[in-house]
């Protein structure tokens, strides 16, 4: 365990924590941006994730509207924020869930004895559940943030005994980042199971936790109704998404992204391990328990959406683990020389380097393969409280694009107004890119969906890889041909 303090793995944690969120931001769909989320401008369900944005307000003004001369996704002074907001809550998420399995290794009931393999295995499946998803990798603000409040809650549960009154408080502030925090007070009460703290005040803590969770719920939804005075035209803090998941029951691609959930723990657990039989029952449990809530409210193919488990599947994943790398050799441990004994714990510590290093390898190719699989039209949307100063560079829609504007020529932002009585959906409207002498070169529909509601402005994002391309229009027909037909009519 001294090893994993030593400066060498240290410098390696944070580089790949930084390379992991800087991933994760780059991703192209960016449901919700971060300089939209800050500002209270994202729309409905996630203006009620109020935490960020509330801390973010105390910033001075020209600090969140600042732009940066780095490119995309570094072109706000926000995103950058955003980058450390990742960064520090994946940092401070692997040393308190290294602290916490160091706290349970000295509990006879762990029967744990390599803890430092934490760290990697919890990296491990941060990539894989938020990072590298087959075909819906998705970027939202607030998802590494909750993944530190669920390792505190992995330290709650194993040091019950002191620490039990802290998880009403953590289930509060977590709700207020996220719903799923409901969850919080049963990953604590997992660990306090474990490790035999399972007592009543510990059981009081997590009924008290459950209610801090509706408690703070209650008080983002006033906070954006009453305290912001935000219209809203949705106020709910879900989407029904059922119908979507039932259908992709039968993609294939669906079950592949389903299949790699938490890094493939699934076929780890599956190993015949009598000592942690009812500890995956328990798992088991948990994971059906949340497999309705997944499908009801959230895109099931989002496989981050089971990111608050990821606590609770380490443990037994843990155990899974250990018992594989120690239990084979448990028979001639007591007949071991000192200095092999010494060997062994050399190796132990060289497999957890190279598992570091691998995970480091493994996040920049995710990095080249977002890179290179980046979409002509990858795009995003948000809602816009208080639109910015967009210079006007070409729009055939009238007042309904107020205007574009881009600094590169690659990323556009541009902002939408629906100003008539009926929803307009953006998927209406193409793409035409144009090279430097202003020839058509290709159009492409807009990849979304999404609507926006009268009386609405949408900021919305999008980026074209051809080199080709010099400026782009956006427009239901050909803007060559919508031009000629308004001179007409003009004259």
């Amino acid at each position: 365990m001294n090893g994993a303090r030593s400066p060498s793995l240290l410098l390696a944690i944070l580089v790949i924590c930084m390379t992991v969120a800087f991933c994760h931001l780059s991703l192209s769909a960016q449901v919700v941006e971060p300089v939209s989320f800050y500002t209270f401008g994202a729309r409905e369900p996630f203006i009620y994730r109020i935490l960020l944005p509330a801390v973010f307000s105390l910033l001075p003004v020209n600090l969140l509207t600042c732009r940066t001369p780095l490119p995309f996704p570094l072109e706000h002074c926000l995103d950058v924020a955003a980058l450390g907001v990742d960064w520090l809550a994946l940092v401070f998420s692997c040393f308190i869930l290294a602290h916490a399995f160091r706290i349970l290794v000295s509990h006879d009931q762990s029967r744990l004895r390599q803890p430092a393999l934490v760290v990697p295995l919890f990296l491990w499946m941060v990539i894989f559940d938020y990072v590298l998803v087959m075909n819906r990798s998705m970027y939202y603000p607030f998802d590494f943030l909750q993944l530190l409040f669920f390792s505190s809650a992995v330290w709650v549960g194993v040091s019950a005994r002191k620490g039990y009154w802290y998880l009403p408080l953590l289930a509060f502030v977590s709700a207020l980042n996220k719903e799923d925090a409901i969850f919080l007070p049963l990953t604590a009460g997992l660990f306090a199971y474990w490790v035999g703290e399972l007592h009543r005040r510990m059981l009081v803590s997590i009924g008290l936790g459950c209610v801090a969770v509706l408690l703070a719920k209650y008080v983002s939804l006033q906070f954006v109704r009453q305290g912001l005075g935000l219209a809203v035209s949705a106020p709910t803090l879900y989407e029904n998404h059922l119908s979507y998941n039932l259908q992709q029951l039968m993609n294939p691609l669906a079950w592949c992204s389903w299949m790699s959930i938490f890094g493939g723990a699934a076929f780890i657990l599956a190993l015949p391990l009598r000592r942690i039989a009812r500890l995956k029952l328990v798992i088991a449990g948990i994971v059906l328990a949340y497999l309705p809530v997944v499908f009801a409210v959230g895109e099931a193919r989002e496989i981050r959406l089971f990111g608050p488990l990821i606590c609770a599947v380490l443990l037994p994943v843990m155990l899974a683990v250990d018992s594989l790398l120690f239990e084979a050799s448990d028979a001639r441990a007591a007949a071991t020389a000192p200095g092999l004994r010494q060997a062994a714990s050399t190796s132990t510590m060289l497999r957890l380097g190279g598992a570091i290093i691998g995970l480091a390898l493994a996040a920049v190719a995710v990095k080249h393969f977002l890179k290179h699989s980046a979409t002509e039209a990858g795009a995003s949307h948000s809602w816009l409280s208080v639109p910015g100063v967009y210079q006007d560079l070409l729009s055939c829609e009238g007042t309904r694009i107020h205007s574009c504007r881009t600094g590169d020529g690659v990323t556009y932002d541009c902002l939408f107004s629906n100003d008539y009585a009926a929803s307009i959906e953006l998927s209406d409207i193409k793409i035409w890119n144009y090279d430097a002498s202003n020839n058509f070169i290709s159009d492409r529909n807009i990849d979304t969906h999404f609507e926006i509601p009268p009386g609405r402005t949408v900021l919305f994002r999008f980026h074209t890889t051809d080199e080709n391309v010099r400026h782009g229009r956006l427009c239901r027909v050909d803007p060559q041909r919508a031009a000629v037909e308004h001179w007409a009519d003009a004259n």
